[in-house]
């Protein structure tokens, strides 16, 4: 009991433990899940999960880049905006050829005092183009306020915004689709520049559910930034399609090259400062500002902006992974739920790529990954804390057992340790090892079948004597090599060993129950039982008991006493052979020469010869057939290879005379060649010479005894058929017992005391054999001795 209890309270700490710390771990997950993200682990894992989402750049869309060449051929910038007027009226020269949208990013909110025709040759140039945007900047004006300064009103063109949303490292990742004063914001430059595409919605997407980034302290209060959305890079830079200013201006590119499609004009030259690190950059290397409005209009004409995910979602996906492992921690073993964990951390983050890749919404998992990677050591740690106690108390209570094997006793103590339970705990467990292996061993010496069971009946341990007795049964859970994985219940063993009785099955029931069996059912020491192939088995069984006094199993024990049951037929029949058929011709004797004395009753001296004579006989017949059938049943039976073949035809020869005397045709039929056996060839022919003269002897005058040798599915089949009157079914049941002599009608009773069938019998078992007799009364008889080939022969 105090085991129980000790094992209970173990469990309940456990429970207690794990109520107190899933709460905390699932509180701080949660928190720290509110934040959408914890910062550079969540922006480095973002810019490795984009990296790998590979998408085609549009090919609707064409920059058209000041690049390097540029500079170099047209001079050092800024140019004359009558340069950028010539270049527009190149692109929009031809009405059939103009593009869908021109933006022309670059900065024109002050007018060009030096060159002031310009301006308004760059105006009449944009009111040729059909669709024309114009970048707004934002800039800070003092403490706490901004403005934005939008194009010149004579560009008569739509103006965006092209602020982008710088990460704390640097890193452009996310822009605002809304940004100005409360009053009259602004839409984004991409977002002017497909505002007429009939793919693009009417509203702007709601990519941004919550206000996922607090207004900067420098912009005011009456500021606003909405629609917040991360840019889906299609690419390193210079993925899409890119043409030189410089060869537009020249007519190296064909007008049809714009024809239907979105031209943005931006500066993508070293040196002119509109490069920005992006998740997809190279090291060291930026991205123009033009080929992010690019990234942005592709995403906003397929819809596939990426949001980041609310907060409430970002929390409750958190927690749920956190629940899940502090689940597994709870029910699995150590190395399942390791596996466990790993299996949800891999779980979550395969959530976060593939959110991203279909739903275009990023899941900020690291919150969910620390407090999934919390869960196993901090449980681990705890519950490797509960187990150094509770090793200790049972090491300091088993260590109080008496001690059955001398052990040397260490008196070195180590400090509070893991190592040192261990130790402590394998020498304790080494003591249990010992004694289970002192009992295993004193059960197996045991010469009877012994079985030991639990409290539900099921043997869980079995000596040698009693898999060789069960192990051939058809119960499972028991193998010819002993128990299986669970073991066997006792009552099918019980009900396959002796299946012609019920009073096994009680025993065991009564036993299970606590209870004794009846007088009725059960001798001084159990239960006599008779097994399926007739041997006598005595059962007895009691219960083995804790040292707390409680039941903890049974032992059941199968006493084989047929050779005692055995011992006490033979001695009867050695009682009644003595008293009866050896005496009988002994006093026989004796009352002959009695009447000799009388003269009136003397015989004469040839006829008192023949009658002690017959009389003496008869008596070494006798004792002759009873040594006979007693070295049949107690000697050993020599194995060496012979030919049923050559027994057959010996007995032939044999009874050959005999045969001749009665007046009987003696044949043989052999249909194989070669019959090899193992066994002794003495006690063989013998037997075979037993059948061919009882055949013999009631046989009729002329009949016909034949000797039949055949195989038969790995068996060897010795029949011997006679013509004789025929053995009814009734006198069949008594031929191979001891002292049993059919009486034939019309013939005279045969000499003997009904031991040749019994010997023939016992020698033919003793050879692993059968014995048996087909007959109808008045059909004649065909007795047939079975034999096992030889192993070679079976293997043939």
């Amino acid at each position: 009991m105090k085991s129980a209890d000790t094992t209970a309270s173990f469990t309940r700490r456990t429970i207690v433990e794990w109520l107190i710390f899933a709460p905390i771990i699932v509180i701080l997950t949660a928190y720290a899940a509110s934040f959408s993200g914890l910062g550079r682990p969540d922006q480095a894992l973002y810019d490795h999960s984009i990296a790998r989402l590979h998408r085609t750049p549009s090919p609707e869309i064409v920059i058209v880049a000041i690049d390097d060449a540029s500079i170099q051929a047209l001079g050092r910038w800024p140019w004359r905006r009558a340069l950028h007027a010539s270049l527009l009226t190149h692109i929009c020269a031809t009405p059939d050829m103009q593009p869908r949208a021109l933006g022309l990013a670059l900065i024109l909110s002050e007018p060009d005092e030096r060159y002031p025709h310009d301006d308004v040759a760059l105006a009449n140039a944009m009111r040729r183009c059909p669709h024309v945007v114009l970048p707004a900047t934002i800039e800070s004006i003092g403490s706490n306020r901004a403005e934005v300064r939008r194009p010149l009103s004579i560009f008569a063109a739509r103006h965006g915004h092209i602020n982008l949303e710088i990460d704390s490292d640097g890193i452009a990742r996310s822009v605002f689709l809304v940004e100005g004063d409360r009053r009259n914001p602004l839409d984004h430059f991409a977002v002017e520049m497909v505002a007429d595409d009939p793919r693009f919605p009417s509203a702007l997407p709601n990519v941004g559910r919550q206000r996922a980034r607090p207004v900067s302290a420098m912009f005011g209060p009456n500021w606003t930034r909405d629609k917040w959305m991360y840019i889906p890079f299609v690419g390193p830079p210079g993925s899409f399609e890119t043409v030189s200013y410089v060869d537009v201006l020249r007519g190296s590119v064909p007008e049809s090259m714009f024809a239907g499609k979105y031209v943005l004009i931006g500066a993508t030259a070293t040196g002119l400062n509109d490069s920005f690190p992006t998740a997809v950059s190279g090291s060291g290397q930026g991205m123009s500002g033009v080929e992010i409005i690019a990234t942005v209009m592709q995403s906003l004409m397929d819809g596939s902006e990426i949001a980041p995910l609310s907060r409430q979602w970002s929390m409750l996906l958190s927690v749920v992974a956190v629940l899940v492992t502090l689940g597994a921690v709870l029910l699995l073993p150590p190395r399942w739920a390791l596996l466990a964990t790993g299996v949800i951390l891999v779980s979550v983050l395969l959530l976060c790529l593939v959110l991203l890749d279909r739903a275009h919404v990023w899941f900020a998992p690291m919150a969910a990954l620390i407090g999934i990677a919390l869960v196993y050591p901090i449980w681990s740690w705890r519950r490797q804390e509960a187990a150094l106690r509770y090793l200790a108390d049972e090491f300091s209570r088993l260590d109080q057992e008496p001690v059955l094997f001398h052990e040397a006793i260490s008196t070195h103590r180590m400090s509070d340790t893991l190592d040192q339970r261990v130790m402590d705990m394998h020498r304790v467990t080494s003591r249990v090892r010992n004694l289970r292996q002192f009992l295993a061993d004193g059960i197996d010496s045991v010469p009877d079948a012994t079985v030991v069971c639990n409290l539900g009946g099921r043997v869980t341990l079995a000596n040698r004597q009693a898999v060789a007795l069960i192990g051939h049964l058809d119960v499972p859970g028991v193998g010819r090599d002993g128990l299986e994985d669970g073991g066997a219940a006792l009552r099918d063993i019980v009900a396959e060993l002796f299946p012609d009785s019920d009073a096994g099955q009680r025993y065991v029931e009564q036993l299970i129950a606590g209870e004794t069996a009846p007088l009725s059912e059960r001798s001084v020491d159990g239960i006599e039982l008779t097994d399926r192939s007739g041997r006598a088995m005595l059962m007895r069984g009691g219960p083995l008991r804790t040292s707390m006094g409680t039941t903890a199993g049974y032992i059941v024990i199968w006493v084989d006493i047929n050779s005692i049951r055995q011992a006490e037929r033979k001695r009867e029949e050695m009682m009644r052979f003595l008293s009866h058929d050896i005496r009988s011709p002994q006093a026989s004797i004796l009352a002959l020469l009695e009447l000799q004395k009388d003269r009136n009753t003397a015989v004469s001296e040839n006829e008192l010869a023949q009658r002690v004579s017959n009389y003496a006989r008869r008596t070494l017949g006798l004792a002759d057939e009873f040594i006979q059938l007693a070295k049949a049943e107690s000697s050993v039976i020599r194995q060496e290879p012979l030919d049923l073949v050559e027994i057959v035809m010996d007995a032939s020869d044999e009874m050959w005379v005999l045969a001749n005397a009665h007046g009987v045709t003696l044949l043989t039929d052999l249909q194989v060649s070669e019959a090899s056996v193992v066994g002794d060839r003495s006690l063989l022919v013998r037997a075979v010479i037993n059948l061919t003269g009882n055949a013999i002897k009631f046989s009729p005058a002329k009949g016909t005894v034949t000797l039949r040798l055949r195989a038969e599915d790995h068996v060897y089949v010795i029949e011997v058929i006679d013509q004789g009157r025929g053995i009814s079914p009734e006198d069949q049941l008594r031929l191979f017992q001891p002292f049993q002599r059919i009486q034939v009608p019309g013939q005279v009773q045969p000499e003997g005391i009904g031991l040749g069938l019994v010997f023939v019998r016992t020698v033919v078992q003793r050879h692993n054999g059968d014995v048996g007799v087909h007959s109808a009364h008045g059909a004649g008889a065909t007795f047939f001795i079975r034999l096992p080939a030889q192993l070679t022969e079976m293997a043939a």
